[in-house]
């Protein structure tokens, strides 16, 4: 009589794994992000430069967020 293991769910759990780690490491690069962009901009020196440039920027979360992508794939690289 052969023992027989049940192997469906192995590889799910690793695939599940690297998930959980992406969407960790992104939420703490956005949340990071996202304060210091937007302590950049709250800076005094800011100001001065803001008046003379009339160039639209996008907002403080969309910043974080696009640098958080750029950034956690290539954590993942490799």
């Amino acid at each position: 009589m052969a023992l027989e293991t049940d192997t469906r769910h192995l590889g799910t759990d690793r695939c599940r794994h690297g998930d959980v780690e992406y969407r960790l490491l992104h939420g703490a690069f956005v949340a990071m992000f996202t304060l210091s962009f937007g302590l950049s901009r709250a800076m005094p020196w800011r100001w001065a430069v803001r008046s003379s440039d009339r160039a639209p920027r996008r907002s403080v979360i969309d910043e974080a967020r696009a640098t958080a992508n750029k950034i956690v794939p290539m954590v993942f690289m490799g």
